[in-house]
């Protein structure tokens, strides 16, 4: 592979500071420990990791080549909403047909919601989606339109957190914070040899703060940052079960650069780190609930042309469940936990029920419920029949259109079983 350039910013960097030793408590963890971060040879992991990463940086929209380069602060936080929960893979789908749509924070505020979770569609969790928007419009009113660069002015945008404020400072202006996720948790936490619960807010703290240390240390705070995230998404991965392929292991210590600085390499623990510990009392407070079960009931409605019927859904409260809210999907009536009827469904619609053919049933999975979709066909709708005026903006779509729309990848898959 070509080794991509790297831009190094003009400021020297600073050594980090020497805090005290840091412990965690039996009583709050388990057996936990942190090293003296004081002891840390940061400097050393920062430049074994920034060459890494120059040779192993993976292509991606989002990222500005030669890396270390200034980035558009609002494109670091399209990016970084949309990478929250969501696989890479899809977001490289989505990001730069988002950006073309939406170049910057002024043309995204002015945007119709309608128009912003179309552009969404596919990536889940649309709530990202309509945050993303209100962000959009804070920066109008609050910035003028200029998406900061500064970490507590991030900060102090409605919903950005810590590790939001950190990317997007850090890869956008160079500013020396850390940005801690998943991955940096990882590799922090095996780095340290702890077994700390990484859920506790000490052991959260104690990981941001190592993660400004390393930043401090690095030729630039952007490289590191994205450099750790990139080593845990692809070298220092979660442990497997004991049916690992031993070529394909994971972690692949062998392929890591800062594996000489690692506790738990060192003391062979790195399958069994970071350690999820649940207490007593998160037990209490957090008992395991299972996915309430949502039925709908959907209608496949076709115009002469072959086009198939779509309503928008209502941002109310009168349906079951708001996480589409706002988005496009078929004529359907819905209910919790029992299955809703086919005369619940032709009422709706304003038909006979005889006229509905059940075509198919699908069982669909989000983030809080079990969704079985039953979808019927109505081939044959009196030609009088019109959508009811109650619906909010009804339209015919034909699979071009489609793609415009804002819908969730149900009702994406529940629509093109007409249109196919």
């Amino acid at each position: 592979m070509t080794r991509p350039a790297v831009k190094r910013p003009a400021t020297s960097r600073s050594a980090p500071s020497a805090p005290a030793a840091s412990s965690i408590g039996p009583d709050r963890s388990g057996a936990t420990r942190f090293e003296q971060r004081s002891s840390v040879d940061f400097h050393s992991i920062a430049d074994r990791l920034s060459a890494w990463f120059a040779e192993n940086a993976r292509e991606l929209p989002w990222r500005k080549l030669p890396l270390g380069s200034p980035r558009d602060p609002y494109a670091c936080l399209v990016s970084e909403l949309m990478l929250q929960q969501t696989q890479v893979s899809r977001v490289i789908d989505r990001f730069s047909a988002f950006m073309a749509r939406f170049p910057t924070a002024d043309d995204l505020a002015r945007a119709a919601e309608a128009d912003v979770l179309a552009m969404w569609s596919g990536l889940g969790y649309y709530r990202r989606a309509r945050h993303l928007h209100n962000l959009a419009k804070a920066v109008v009113d609050r910035f003028d339109s200029v998406t900061p660069t500064d970490f507590d002015d991030l900060r102090s945008l409605p919903g950005v957190g810590r590790y939001t404020a950190g990317a997007v400072a850090s890869m956008s202006s160079g500013q020396r914070v850390g940005a801690v996720d998943a991955n940096a948790i990882r590799v922090f936490l095996r780095l340290l040899g702890s077994d700390a619960d990484p859920k506790l807010a000490q052991t959260q703290q104690m990981l941001a703060d190592y993660g400004d240390d390393l930043a401090r240390a690095a030729d630039h705070a952007g490289i590191i940052n994205e450099a750790v995230m990139e080593l845990g998404a692809t070298v220092c991965t979660p442990a497997r079960g004991k049916g690992a392929s031993a070529t394909s292991p994971s972690p692949n210590c062998a392929a890591c650069p800062i594996s000489a600085h690692c506790a738990a390499f060192e003391e062979n623990k790195q399958r069994e780190i970071p350690l999820v510990v649940v207490t007593a009392s998160a037990r209490k407070t957090k008992p395991r609930t299972e996915k309430r079960e949502l039925h709908i009931a959907a209608a496949i409605i076709m115009d002469a042309k072959g086009r198939v019927l779509m309503r928008q859904r209502a941002a109310g409260a009168s349906h079951t469940t708001s996480m589409w809210a706002g988005m496009y999907e078929l004529p359907a009536v819905e209910t919790l936990d029992t299955k809703p009827s086919k005369a619940a469904l032709a009422k709706e619609l304003g038909i006979a029920s005889n006229l509905l053919v059940l075509r198919e049933t699908i069982q669909h999975e989000t983030t809080h419920r079990a969704v079985t979709a039953r979808v019927y066909q109505c081939d044959h709708i009196p030609r009088d029949w019109k959508p009811s005026s109650g619906w909010l903006n009804p339209v015919w779509v034909n699979t071009r259109k489609l793609e415009t729309l804002g819908l969730s990848s149900l009702h994406r898959k529940m629509a093109e079983m007409g249109l196919a």
